[in-house]
């Protein structure tokens, strides 16, 4: 689950949240949170720059741990609409 916050920046395509994402652990229930940024794009993205952004998450997928990159932990499409996709 992602709690989303503030912005924290814009970028061409879309808008960067501050967000706190919780994982729970199914054997003994304890939750733990992390600070995370969410990268959303606009609602008026062109499809073009749409491919352009999930080739960027797609990228960054394959990168892995580097220290100079910050860490890809996935991304979430909510239905089809371009301003709904959700990269965290």
């Amino acid at each position: 689950m992602t709690s989303l916050g503030e912005e924290i920046g814009r970028g061409a395509f879309g808008v960067v949240l501050r967000a706190n994402y919780y994982t729970k652990n199914k054997t003994d229930g304890w939750e733990s949170k992390l600070e995370v940024a969410v990268k959303k794009p606009r609602s008026d993205v062109s499809d073009e720059e749409l491919k352009i952004f999930l080739k960027e998450m797609r990228t960054l997928a394959h990168v892995g741990s580097h220290k100079y990159i910050v860490s890809f932990l996935g991304a979430a499409i909510d239905g089809l609409s371009k301003s709904k996709l959700t990269v965290s």
